[in-house]
């Protein structure tokens, strides 16, 4: 298709996890309806899933590891601009982590980082 001299071409936009919750078992996942679940992906459509249709949704399925740091979090501050979502969590024990699309990419001092990787203070 041809509009005012550019090529316009049907895109998708690849889905990806944006972060991961901590359900302690009530999670449901938006994909396949079962219920029950700890861990659900949240994807950059807002749509939730469950870790293990995670290969079906994405292409790949996430190790356990790079989400079972979030077991007793909670989250501090979240930020969402066009391509990122950058979460700070904190621990039972005031630990705080700090995730963006759902990757941990500090451990401490995560608000301090959090405000500059996103410029908003937390």
């Amino acid at each position: 298709m041809r509009k005012l001299g550019h090529d316009l071409a049907m895109t998708t936009t690849k889905l990806h996890i944006t972060k991961f919750e901590d359900h302690e078992g009530d999670g449901r996942c938006g994909h396949c309806g079962r219920e029950g679940l700890r861990w659900i992906a949240v994807l950059s459509d807002g749509s939730k899933c469950g870790t293990e249709c995670a290969k079906r949704v994405l292409g790949y399925a996430p190790a356990p590891k790079s989400f079972n740091w979030i077991a007793g979090c909670e989250v501090i501050a979240e930020h969402a601009d066009k391509w990122t979502t950058t979460v700070a969590y904190r621990n039972d024990k005031g630990r705080t982590f700090l995730a963006q699309n759902g990757v941990l990419v500090a451990v401490g001092a995560a608000l301090a980082e959090f405000q500059r990787r996103t410029g908003v203070a937390a």
